[in-house]
């Protein structure tokens, strides 16, 4: 299972993300992904919201991890932030400030959620979500990730 900071690039890391709610975020992050992978950014769209339908990936604090299994190859991580924050339907009701989206390979169960995993853990500490929220370029952001993710 490669570290968090390996699986997110710079180009599927947006800062300031305009989205006001769930659906415009997520669709903004799949066509990111769309275009810097073989993916079908519809198709990824109605596979994540299937998957919010059933539950919200909004997990409170502040974060919301959307994810789906998908016919892909690897893992695909992109990532999110709001200063302003925005409607994700947490179980908190707080507004969303960070959004990891996870795409997995249909057979990968296990790595899938430890990935999921790990980044809770990396985010569960509210000073390496302030640090994210504040990161000026992608770059930093993942360097963040990096130095703070457990191996």
């Amino acid at each position: 299972m490669p570290s968090i900071a390996k699986l997110l690039k710079p180009k599927l890391v947006a800062l300031n993300i305009k989205a006001a709610e769930k659906s415009a975020a997520i669709s903004s992050l799949c066509e990111l992904i769309s275009q810097n992978n073989k993916c079908d950014a519809e198709i990824l769209f109605n596979t994540i919201m299937n998957r919010e339908s059933l539950q919200s990936t909004a997990v409170g604090h502040g974060i919301a991890l959307p994810h789906a299994r998908c016919d892909v190859d690897d893992f695909i991580v992109a990532a999110a932030v709001s200063e302003k924050g925005m409607d994700f339907n947490s179980v908190d009701k707080l507004p969303v400030n960070i959004v990891f989206l996870i795409i997995s390979p249909k057979n990968e169960t296990s790595s899938y959620l430890q990935t999921l995993s790990q980044i809770a853990a990396l985010l569960s500490n509210e000073k390496i979500r302030s640090e994210l929220v504040s990161a000026k370029t992608p770059e930093e952001f993942i360097e963040i990730v990096k130095k703070n993710e457990r191996r």
